[in-house]
């Protein structure tokens, strides 16, 4: 699977007042931080248009992902769309009209580009586009291409990320010193050092955010010291500003650069190295309605217990999820949304021992939003409810190589693939239609 996301920069549009970016075509130099490694595209065939490439990878069966080039029938497909946008943009043959932009799209690029789909159309004022379009390219191996013709869509919708870390000591491996030592060394942590060292990590590459992360250190002999410890953690795109995300890539970096393992580490830094987190199973495959052309389908919120168990253990993923633990703190419960039945299960490592939904939210019923009954429910537990709402939905819709809403992220624990995002500091975990649909 070959997977591009990019932007088609028409330099004829750019606002060169200050402080100013033109709404289409025109690239901030905010979002341009959104990537390290950039590639531009441009054909004399196609002169008014410039592709920048954000990211441009081959993503593997396994999910491992390899950056490439921007293959040319790739480059060229897409600066083509953007020339076609372009003049019709500017011929003011483009309106605010969805049905008459599909079909000219379809008409005009109906043998060459697959599964056209695009945003919102937007103007700045005199012209409109698409704030960005999707497509395959046909006649290409397996392949996903997304091209933003708006900076402040691009800001808000971009889901790629990169991280890199400045550790507060300089060999990681010496946290399995003494403690009085480490001790020591920590103390010696100094701002402009570590800042300095983040300059030298970034290549010159500008960052989207350089931000500091406190983790507790924590001794597991004599002395029993607890330590504040500093890490530096330089930020390219949006997405990647996200704790939990910050500690699972925090945890693989700190790994691949030391000779103890997982069980090692867990022990002095359990706020990286574990999770308060509780997974959801939706099960998209009880269906009480079928869909049909005219309506769509609804699930049941009925389910046999033993069916429940049976499919949770298969869904349900992650360090020290024994059956044991699974059937201590496993809880039936049901959405609104699409009538859909669920489990919940809490983590192995949660903090306060808190392990099941319904202690977590001891007031939520189901409810419809609109009913005098869910104003019964405490503020919080509403916010959750909205919070969880919206995984479910991307949840269901979700595919192996969508976009997905900033906050969010695609985690797969063996082979099966969640919609991850947290709230107040827990993470939550939706397993996807098509997972479950697999299983």
């Amino acid at each position: 699977m070959y997977s591009l996301k990019a932007f088609m920069i028409y330099a004829p549009l750019a606002d060169n007042a200050v402080d100013v970016i033109a709404p289409l075509g025109e690239l901030s130099t905010h979002v341009r931080t959104f990537s390290k490694e950039k590639g531009q595209y441009t054909s004399t065939d196609y002169k008014d248009s410039k592709l920048i490439s954000f990211v441009s990878q081959n993503i593997a069966t396994n999910g491992t992902k390899t950056l490439v080039k921007v293959p040319a029938a790739h480059s060229n497909a897409a600066l083509n769309l953007g020339q076609w946008i372009y003049a019709k943009a500017i011929a003011s043959e483009i309106r605010d009209d969805r049905d008459a932009l599909t079909v000219a799209l379809n008409t005009a690029f109906g043998g060459l580009l697959n599964d056209i789909t695009f945003g919102e159309i937007v103007s700045d004022g005199v012209r409109w586009m698409p704030e960005w379009i999707t497509y395959s390219l046909a006649g290409q191996p397996e392949n996903r291409v997304r091209i933003w013709f708006a900076d402040d869509s691009m800001r808000r919708q971009y889901d790629q990320y990169e991280l890199a870390f400045v550790a507060p000591i300089d060999k990681l491996d010496d946290f399995f010193r003494d403690p009085a030592e480490v001790k020591v060394l920590v103390d010696a942590y100094k701002l402009d050092t570590a800042l300095a060292k983040a300059e030298t990590v970034k290549n010159r590459k500008p960052e989207t955010y350089i931000i500091n992360r406190v983790y507790k250190y924590i001794a597991q002999k004599a002395p029993f010291i607890n330590l504040d410890t500093n890490w530096m953690v330089i930020i390219w795109g949006p997405a990647g500003n996200n704790p939990d995300i910050i500690k699972q890539e925090l945890a693989k970096w700190i790994l691949a650069n030391s000779q103890h393992t997982e069980e090692e580490w867990m022990d002095i830094f359990p706020d990286i190295f574990t999770s308060t987190e509780f997974i959801v199973t939706p099960f998209w495959d009880n269906i009480a309605i079928e869909q049909k052309a005219i309506s769509s389908g609804v699930y049941s919120p009925t389910m046999l217990l033993t069916d429940i168990r049976a499919k949770s253990l298969k869904t349900i993923k992650g360090k020290n999820y024994t059956t044991a633990h699974i059937d201590q703190n496993l809880v039936q419960t049901a959405f609104q949304y699409a009538s859909v039945c669920a489990s919940v299960c809490g983590g192995p490592y949660n903090r306060g021992g808190v392990k099941r939904l319904d202690d977590q939210w001891p007031d939520y019923i189901n409810v419809a939003y609109d009913s005098l009954d869910a104003g019964r429910m405490k503020l919080a537990t509403q916010n959750w409810l909205n919070f969880m709402i919206q995984l479910l939905i991307q949840a269901e819709k979700a595919t192996l190589f969508n976009d997905l809403p900033q906050g969010m992220a695609r985690v797969t624990r063996d082979g099966i693939v969640y919609i991850a995002s947290t709230h107040e500091d827990i993470l939550y975990l939706v397993v996807t239609k098509y997972s479950m649909l697999d299983i």
